[in-house]
């Protein structure tokens, strides 16, 4: 049996579904943060915030602003543009 196709707005939903991409779109909209900083800002771990930024990027909500030099690597700083069409919550105009 197929796996059952799901609808861009659907997707979207399903992304904005959880509280803490909810918060780090509100916090991302007013400034550019990196996952540590997001983490720490909002008293989560860096491992669940970097998780819920990949799949809020992945879904088309957050641009990458730039990448900077850290101890180890390199950190990616995210940033949300609320006037930007995200794909993720793209829907089909209603038959009228």
């Amino acid at each position: 049996m197929p796996a059952p196709v799901e609808t861009p707005g659907l997707a979207g939903l399903r992304l904005l579904a959880h509280p803490l991409r909810l918060r780090l779109l509100s916090l991302l909209t007013a400034q550019t943060m990196s996952a540590a900083e997001a983490a720490r800002e909002l008293g989560e771990t860096h491992a669940n915030v970097s998780y819920h930024l990949r799949r809020l990027h992945e879904g088309g909500l957050l641009e990458v602003a730039e990448e900077v030099r850290v101890s180890g690597g390199r950190a990616r700083r995210y940033r949300h543009d609320p006037a930007s069409g995200p794909p993720a919550l793209a829907t089909k105009p209603a038959a009228g």
